[in-house]
């Protein structure tokens, strides 16, 4: 959140020493920078965080697995380590993955600093669940799923169909029995920044 501008943490930024905000740079180009204009309005209303909360917002609290109810028939599971964060949630009831809702997500410290980040594309439903350091994820029809990296330079980067090796992050992946994987390759299917890496369940 410190290369864009977000809401929340607009909000964040209330109850956390600057140094803390999840805010990007002023002096310096960053994304959403339209959404400033809330500013005002967060400070006027204010912000109230449980007090067993803040910490959490401050600090790095340990190694965590976390799994919440939002509503009824979704779920939203997550683990959180120093150097790596991973985020899951079963199908919305009515809502297809879009811009805006990404079913699966993670984001990992790269060797050079900053972050990097993953996240799922895909044009059907897929439950995904997290447990520890895994990801589990179920479409619901056969459909090409498509993970979208950003990471830095590709010439980091080693793929392979039983695993990827992207900047700093190891990602094994295994096909149940009741599916299959189409054709021998992962697909890169754009380079560059970000690049995608699509294959197809049946």
């Amino acid at each position: 959140m410190n290369h864009y501008v977000a809401l929340v943490g607009l909000y964040i930024a209330l109850a956390v020493p600057p140094e803390k905000a999840p805010l990007p740079n002023p002096t310096k180009p960053f994304d959403h920078a339209h959404d400033f204009i809330f500013g005002p309005l967060v400070a006027y209303i204010g912000t109230e965080i449980p007090q067993d909360v803040l910490p959490h917002l401050q600090n790095f609290q340990g190694e965590r697995q976390l799994s919440r109810t939002i509503e009824e028939g979704r779920i939203a599971s997550a683990y959180l380590s120093p150097k790596l964060m991973l985020g899951g949630e079963t199908p919305h009831p009515f809502r297809l993955p879009n811009e805006q809702f990404h079913a699966a997500t993670a984001h990992w410290c790269l060797p050079q600093g900053g972050l990097g980040y993953l996240r799922l594309r895909a044009d059907k439903r897929v439950s995904v669940h997290v447990e520890h350091n895994r990801m589990i994820l179920k479409p619901e029809v056969s459909q090409t799923l498509s993970f979208e990296f950003c990471f830095g330079l590709l010439n980091e980067t080693s793929l392979h169909n039983q695993s990827w090796q992207v900047a700093g992050l190891e990602i094994a992946h295994d096909i149940q029995d009741d599916l299959k994987l189409e054709g021998d390759k992962i697909h890169v299917l754009s380079q560059g920044q970000p690049i995608t890496l699509s294959f197809k369940l049946s």
